[in-house]
């Protein structure tokens, strides 16, 4: 399992969306069965990162499957949730 917090999705505005899909490309080359992303919203705003739903339908054409959880942290007001990616086999 490979677990990342606050670098993926908080810099969204500095880090474009092309950084987001070869790094969770590249975290799935070297995971054995799933990652885990936390949170999903930039820092500083109260919403999920804008291009989320577009990264998972792309994620899922090179066989990563992704679902958003609800999780009972919240390091960041409103920040309640993670991106738990399957890898296919």
């Amino acid at each position: 399992m490979v677990l990342s917090s606050h670098l993926l999705f908080s810099y969204a505005d500095d880090l474009d969306y092309a950084f987001h899909r070869e790094s969770i490309i590249e975290l799935a080359r070297v995971a054995t069965s799933e990652i885990r992303l936390f949170p999903l919203m930039p820092i500083g705003s109260s919403q999920r990162y804008p291009q989320l739903e577009m990264l998972l339908a792309d994620l899922s054409v090179s066989g990563i499957e992704g679902r958003i959880v609800r999780v009972e942290y919240e390091f960041q007001v409103g920040a309640n949730e993670m991106l738990v990616c399957e890898l296919a086999v």
